[in-house]
């Protein structure tokens, strides 16, 4: 017959393997493994990123600055924040850094077409210096049939299989 300590530490062990200890709690959503919208999502090569907002819209931009409409249907419209942990100057490289994969495995490059519509809060190509925090927004082209269950990638392909984030944007 076990000892009571025994049945106590299966029971705790038992908890906690349900409870999913050892996970970044708070951050993952699903079975996908994914970081939700609005939590940390990790660093990748000393970057630290949060997805802040994602949302689906037809058109983007202003009057002043141009207003771009969709090709494929909507835009998925991501806001990032990152933040350089490292002591050293980064280059964000949007396109190749982030894509979006959805349900059917099609991936979605940002949209360069977009031009300025995205007036300052554009982060193609943004340099951050060490310790730098940037806020800012890249662009999707999508069909609508597509953004049920769409996913944003994140990483450094050149580097290693272990500098990869996932976000789930919720729409």
């Amino acid at each position: 017959m076990p000892t009571r300590s025994a049945a106590l530490a299966t029971m705790i062990g038992l908890t906690l393997l349900t409870l999913g200890c050892g996970s970044q709690s708070g951050t993952k959503s699903g079975s996908s493994g994914a970081a939700s919208v609005g939590a940390p999502a990790g660093k990748v090569s000393g970057i630290a990123y949060t997805v802040t907002s994602a949302r689906a819209v037809t058109k983007i931009g202003s009057a002043s600055d141009g207003i771009t409409k969709s090709k494929q249907g909507k835009f998925v419209l991501v806001e990032l924040a990152l933040t350089n942990t490292t002591k050293r100057t980064y280059t964000f490289a949007a396109p190749e850094t982030v894509w979006i994969t959805t349900k059917n495995a099609k991936r979605y490059d940002p949209a360069t077409e977009i031009g300025t519509s995205l007036g300052d809060d554009d982060l193609f190509s943004a340099q951050l210096a060490p310790g730098e925090k940037r806020k800012g927004k890249l662009a999707f082209d999508l069909p609508a049939a597509e953004l049920s269950g769409a996913i944003l990638h994140i990483e450094e392909e050149l580097i290693d299989d272990k500098n990869k984030l996932k976000v789930d944007l919720g729409l």
